[in-house]
């Protein structure tokens, strides 16, 4: 059978996966460490916990970076499944600033545009949740991917997570490199700039563990997870209403009253509140 045939097949259970399951692993493991680290606050565990949080940070980074590069292809016309781009992408394209300037993406309204977002919101949605704003929330969620996102996932952070998933090139302290730096676990890295390279091959990069630096990468490990799974529901739903049924016994109204999607919904509720 012709791969991309394949993949058309299974796009449709994908995305239920996603929904359900792939797209809360971040969640997972960063709520996981988050646990651990209060019920045994010890110095040597905040450090392990920061380490485990930048990596569950970045990859969500790069999740993003895969899965809308993957939507702006077949939106494009390049590939005729999403799953095309998400096999084949290779991890030096997972970088959200790439991915937005060939899209020539630089606003979350770019974003929702190229993705065509507007057509993926069902018109039934004030019927099933009055007073909810999806298409207020669905903007955030685009402009904090497009903005925020792009803006964090920093040059030195990418390589920080390659060698905390690589060989793990990390210090214990900063400081114990060089005196002017935090005490704070780090990254050893090679430095790629050939103008300081000559006199400073190596970099010594700190990653601050204080409590609102936790509480930061944190909280991007969930918005993004919650923004991809929310988009992938509509996406879901608009293309694969068949399927969307056979997951959650009814239409879209039923997949988002499921326990799966209630942190979606709770989601939708903040954004609305907020002014």
């Amino acid at each position: 059978m012709n791969p991309v045939d394949v993949l058309a097949q299974i796009e449709p259970q994908y995305f239920v996966d996603y929904v359900r399951l792939t797209g809360i692993a971040r969640d997972y493991v960063a709520d996981t460490l988050r646990r651990a680290m209060e019920a045994d606050p010890n110095d040597a565990r905040r450090r392990l916990h920061l380490l485990g949080l930048v990596g569950q940070e970045y990859a969500a980074y790069e999740d993003a970076a895969a899965l809308l590069k993957a939507w702006l292809d077949w939106r494009s016309g390049a590939t005729a499944t999403p799953l095309e781009p998400l096999f084949g992408y290779r991890p030096g394209e997972a970088r959200l600033d790439k991915v937005f300037t060939d899209f020539a993406i630089t606003t979350g309204e770019d974003l929702i545009e190229a993705l065509g977002v507007a057509n993926w919101l069902p018109a039934e949605w004030a019927g099933w949740f009055p007073g909810l704003d999806l298409e207020k929330t669905v903007r955030v969620a685009c402009r904090f991917l497009a903005d925020d996102c792009r803006r964090n996932q920093k040059k030195f952070g990418v390589a920080a997570f390659n060698k905390i998933k690589h060989g793990l090139l990390i210090a214990q302290s900063a400081r114990s490199y060089l005196s002017t730096l935090p005490d704070a676990p780090a990254a050893l890295i090679a430095n790629q700039d050939p103008a300081t390279a000559p006199t400073h091959p190596y970099i010594v990069y700190a990653l601050p563990s204080d409590d609102n630096s936790l509480r930061e990468r944190e909280r991007s490990v969930h918005f993004i997870s919650r923004s991809l799974r929310l988009l992938a529901c509509l996406y879901l739903l608009h293309r694969f209403p068949v399927a969307v049924k056979a997951a959650w016994g009814g239409g879209g109204h039923a997949m988002f009253l499921s326990v799966d999607l209630a942190d979606l919904v709770e989601l939708v509720a903040e954004v609305t509140a907020k002014k």
